[in-house]
């Protein structure tokens, strides 16, 4: 009797271990998605930058079936990208219907960071736009769905975006602040084009705070740290 429980208990268990790795949870998929979408939204900005549309495009593509088929919470920051494709190659009607749906499968996530990624992708989209005060309202809808220091390659894409924004604003202290944060989180991540943004935008940064103040703190800085 004992060893009937036994095996009837083992073969249920081996029954769960392989159901566990036929069909994996949904945190599991997200895990995956969350792990591997930054480094193919890196690779992503790069095909851009070197106007590699065609091999850009059919990465996020690629990336969009093997989510949907993971069942990963990362559509957000897939339609993000589409719609950044789109602004590159001067298609703005197909980049606000992405930037859009971004937004829409953003809030349906369960992903804060998704919902975040797609807040963001319409600031991106009325940032090219010059429409800031938009830009701006969106940039900080996203801030208030991350914990601090949770995502930092968003983070660093939202502080880069803010200290832009105050920039055109005439705001030097804003803009420092947002260049510093960026700068902070471009640190944290893998991205060297992120982390040399970051430094250039501390550099005016601090440039434009020892025009508006005439201190010289901030000149010489500039000289013994970022020169």
């Amino acid at each position: 009797m004992s060893v009937t429980l036994k095996l009837k208990k083992n073969t249920t268990s081996i029954v769960l271990i392989i159901l566990f790795y036929l069909f994996p949870t949904n945190n599991l998929a997200q895990n995956y998605s969350d792990a591997q979408i930054e480094i193919i939204m890196i690779k992503f900005n790069k095909l851009l930058l070197s106007a590699d549309f065609t091999d850009a495009l059919e990465l996020i593509k690629k990336e969009e079936i093997q989510i949907v088929s993971q069942k990963g919470d990362a559509l957000a920051r897939i339609n993000y990208l589409y719609s950044k494709y789109y602004l590159f190659i001067e298609n703005y009607d197909q980049a606000k219907v992405y930037a859009e749906k971004s937004l829409i499968t953003g809030e349906k996530s369960r992903n804060n960071i998704d919902n975040a990624f797609g807040h963001y992708a319409m600031a991106n989209y009325y940032y090219q736009f010059n429409m800031l005060a938009l830009a701006y309202k969106f940039l900080n809808l996203s801030l208030e769905l991350i914990e601090p220091s949770s995502h930092p390659y968003l983070l660093y894409h939202i502080h880069y975006r803010l200290y832009s924004i105050n920039t055109n604003w005439d705001s030097a202290i804003e803009t420092n602040i947002h260049a510093q944060k960026a700068l902070d989180f471009a640190l944290q991540t893998k991205d060297y084009d992120a982390l040399s943004n970051a430094y250039s935008a501390k550099v005016h940064a601090m440039k434009y705070m020892h025009e508006k103040t005439k201190n010289l703190v901030y000149k010489d800085s500039i000289l013994t740290r970022w020169v």
